[in-house]
């Protein structure tokens, strides 16, 4: 990818500070286009389960950087915790499976934020994922409202093979590092289907009550179904065929899972 990478504006809005004092930490451990990014704008509805955003990946946190003036990472995620900490003490972040890693990995994490829990993010059908992330890989825009490349995404058989093996590699390491940690699965669908239903689970699972006042209808931003990705869906359907590589594939997942075990 070329030319200048955009960022998702909104998350910079100081409107959205609170300036709470964080007591305890949500964590969305997702994947891209799992609907992460859904889930998060409709706890920000709530107003009492934090400021949910990819504080972390590469060029957000270089503005953050930039606006607060700091070089650590660390120094950069406690400026944003005096800011996005809703007044009931809860700081929430998204986390990809590749930022965990260049954090110094999940008990540095744990070490930082306090009182963690996890919100695990997953889509049931891997191919639209895997689709909807390939146009993404293209273009640029992952999230509605982002300005992106300029570029019009195009079918990529090849791409999207790469990108489902890759979702199904992150979606085993996030099985691994989460076993045994205080955490919940949320489903894409289920977010999209019964909001309100899924805020409650997640109510229930954190102890935070949401005031029913403060309880949003349906998600603030929604997934667009396109005929693109029906189109995709049914072509890539269409042409896969088993091949060896599946088996090479299906083979070294397996054998990942040995060695996370």
């Amino acid at each position: 990818m070329t030319g200048k990478q955009h960022v998702y504006e909104e998350q910079f809005d100081a409107a959205l500070d609170t300036g709470g004092v964080p007591a305890r930490t949500l964590i969305i451990a997702s994947t891209p286009r799992s609907g992460s990014h859904m889930l998060g704008h409709s706890m920000i509805e709530t107003g009492v389960m934090g400021r949910p955003f990819e504080y972390v990946a590469p060029r957000n946190l270089a503005r953050w950087k930039e606006m607060l003036g700091t070089s650590d990472v660390w120094e950069t995620l406690r400026e944003i915790m005096k800011r996005r900490t809703t007044p009931n003490g809860v700081f929430a972040i998204k986390l990809h499976r590749e930022h965990v890693f260049p954090l110094g990995g999940i008990e540095k994490i744990e070490a930082f934020f306090p009182n963690p829990v996890y919100l695990r993010i997953l889509r049931g059908n891997l191919l639209s994922q895997a689709i909807s992330m390939s146009a993404a890989l293209q273009d640029d825009v992952w999230i509605s409202g982002m300005q992106g490349n300029g570029k019009t995404a195009i079918y990529d058989r090849r791409l999207i093979r790469q990108t489902l093996e890759r979702l199904a590699v992150d979606n085993a390491v996030w099985d691994k590092l989460l076993a045994g940690r205080p955490a919940m699965t949320v489903e894409y669908s289920e977010v999209v289907r019964d909001l309100q239903g899924t805020l409650r689970r997640i109510s229930d699972f954190t102890g935070l009550p949401i005031p029913p006042e403060a309880m949003p209808e349906q998600p603030p931003t929604r997934p667009q179904a396109t005929s693109r990705s029906d189109e995709w869906l049914e072509r890539y359907r269409r042409e896969w065929q088993p091949s060896r590589r599946v088996q090479l594939l299906q083979r070294a997942l397996r054998e990942l899972r040995y060695r996370l075990s």
